[in-house]
């Protein structure tokens, strides 16, 4: 997967939305942490 693959941020998302595409898109061992961080 490239990055031209993810979706364009929309100017309606919020942040845990952004947050979400990069943890989908930066996928490792840090997602849980991350995710558990911000409650995603």
């Amino acid at each position: 997967m490239t990055l031209k693959n993810l979706k364009t941020w929309e100017k309606n998302d919020t942040v845990e939305d952004n947050l979400r595409k990069m943890l989908w898109y930066f996928e490792d061992e840090r997602y849980d942490k991350l995710a558990e961080e911000f409650d995603l």
